[in-house]
């Protein structure tokens, strides 16, 4: 789990925040990759947008999803 705040901390304090080389799918891809399942990305969203709603926000714009999707994610962030 170390690795995955660490490469959060390394786009969000860095410039690879604007080169939108990251996506949905290659993060869930990383996500599965070390064995997170469906209610475990589930409950990693919710603690995101619990604790830090904004960031959260933003983190899902760098991963280029649409706005509309976006809420649909945040909304069932908070229902988790």
């Amino acid at each position: 789990m170390q690795s995955i705040v660490g490469c959060l901390y390394k786009h969000f304090t860095g410039d690879h925040m604007n080169q939108h080389t990251m996506n949905k799918d290659k993060w869930r891809q990383l996500f599965i990759s070390i064995g997170l399942d469906e209610p475990t990305m589930d409950k990693w969203h919710h603690e995101f947008e619990s604790q830090y709603p904004q960031e959260h926000k933003v983190f899902l714009e760098w991963l280029q999803i649409p706005a509309k999707e976006i809420q649909g994610i945040r909304q069932r962030s908070q229902a988790v």
